[in-house]
């Protein structure tokens, strides 16, 4: 990256000047400062254009003409590609989430596949169901695992195998429509 500046400064006199201005700043700041590791590029980048146009605002300074406007829309630019990079870095997490909770539920007849674009894995926890008194529970209660989504409610059992605990499917509920009642 280092070489790719130089031959960038060597080739382009308008892109030295540029460079020249950000290494006079007071902070220290230059461009091939940042060059450092791809994780931190984007933010440091983005603190070295604030740098730049606070440095080019100061009085006497002379800034090549325009250079305060394309480091606006630089800033811009990079805090947009930044966003993204964080959403599709979330959406990733989330999915690798709900695949590690679809790979430990039973694949039998009742097996439902998890991962879905769209679906969020929100939160899970053990509750009682409490049966109606028409069911074959006659009114009582039992624990399950309980598994929230975005657009899913899951419910399941749990089991113990040597494998570790494993999940039988019990139901799936889309969540569209739902209402949570203090009862």
């Amino acid at each position: 990256a280092a070489e790719k500046l130089k031959q960038l400064r060597d080739a382009n006199a308008g892109f030295s000047d540029f460079v020249a201005f950000t290494e006079k700043c007071e902070s220290g700041c230059s461009l091939s400062s940042c060059l450092v590791l791809p994780v931190q590029r984007l933010p440091r980048y983005t603190l070295l254009l604030k740098e730049l146009r606070k440095q080019a605002s100061k009085p006497g300074a002379e800034p090549p003409e325009g250079l305060i406007d394309d480091a606006e829309t630089a800033e811009r630019k990079i805090t947009a590609v930044t966003h993204a990079i964080n959403t599709s870095l979330h959406t990733k997490e989330s999915m690798a989430k709900v695949q590690q909770i679809e790979n430990k539920f039973e694949k039998d007849d009742r097996f439902l596949m998890l991962v879905s674009p769209s679906r969020v894995f929100l939160q899970d926890a053990m509750l009682k169901k409490r049966f109606s008194k028409n069911s074959r529970h006659l009114g009582g209660t039992k624990m399950y695992r309980f598994f929230l989504f975005n657009d899913l409610l899951v419910y399941a059992a749990e089991k113990r195998k040597l494998k570790g605990i494993v999940y039988q499917l019990k139901h799936a509920l889309p969540v569209q429509g739902m209402k949570v009642s203090g009862s």
